[in-house]
């Protein structure tokens, strides 16, 4: 009669190498397109946005009354 322990213990490994020569036989895919951002970011904009939040409430601790005006602050320069 024959052993079916013995016969699935040498199929594994081989089993292990058909799938390992399945996936190597794939070509490398090709690399992702650049992102490219939608807009540049504005440098000069982000500084005068920054320069009215410190101006309105230098002190912006949480829960302090500078940080509740800096959403104020921010809807006043729009």
């Amino acid at each position: 009669m024959i052993n079916l322990r013995l016969y699935r213990q040498a199929f594994a490994p081989a089993l292990v190498a058909v799938v390992v020569l399945l996936f190597s036989l794939q070509g490398r895919p090709d690399p992702l397109p650049p992102v490219v951002a939608s807009a540049e970011f504005d440098q000069d904009a982000a500084a005068k946005i920054d320069r009215q939040i410190v101006a309105a409430a230098p002190s912006r601790t949480p829960g302090s009354d500078g940080d509740r005006a800096r959403p104020r602050t921010l809807d006043q320069s729009r």
